[in-house]
C-alpha cells in the first residue's frame, strides 16, 4: 500500500536540504510505490518495506545528490526542497514557523476555570 508519510517523520527546517535528510528520496521512493501499485492498471498492494525499496531509496539518493552537485551554483535543490517544505506546511495546516507564537487561552478563560474547579463545577459533561 502506498505509504502516508505525515511531516512530523521528518525534521525539516526551511533550509533544508534534500540530500542530507529523508525527505527528498523518501518521497521518489513512495512515489514509485505508488506507481508500481498501478502498473498494470489495476491497484495491487505493494508493500512499502526496506526490503523492497531500500536500492530504490538509495538510488534516488544518488541521483539527488549529483542534481544539487550539479546545481550548486544556482541552489536549485535547496529551492526546490525549501518550497515542498513550505507547501507542505500549508496544506497539513501547521502554523508558519515565522507565524509569531500567541497566548491562546486568556486571562478570563483561565479565571473562570479556576473558580469552576474551585467550587467543584465543571462545565463539561462527566458522564465518560
Amino acid at each position: 500500500m502506498c505509504p502516508r508519510l505525515p511531516l512530523t517523520a521528518f525534521t525539516p527546517t526551511p533550509k533544508t536540504d534534500c540530500t542530507r535528510l529523508p525527505p527528498g528520496q523518501a518521497i521518489c521512493s513512495t512515489i514509485e510505490c505508488c506507481i508500481d501499485e498501478w502498473s498494470t492498471g489495476t491497484r495491487t498492494d505493494i508493500p512499502f518495506t526496506i526490503q523492497e525499496y531500500r536500492a530504490t531509496y538509495d538510488s534516488h539518493l544518488k541521483c539527488l545528490q549529483a542534481f544539487a552537485e550539479a546545481t550548486k551554483t544556482y541552489d536549485v535543490l535547496p529551492s526546490i526542497c525549501r518550497r515542498l517544505y513550505e507547501v507542505g506546511r500549508i496544506h497539513s495546516g501547521a502554523a508558519p514557523l515565522t507565524a509569531p507564537t500567541e497566548v491562546t487561552v486568556s486571562a478570563q478563560i483561565i479565571a473562570t476555570a479556576i473558580k469552576e474547579h474551585e467550587e467543584g463545577s465543571t462545565t463539561e459533561d462527566e458522564s465518560d
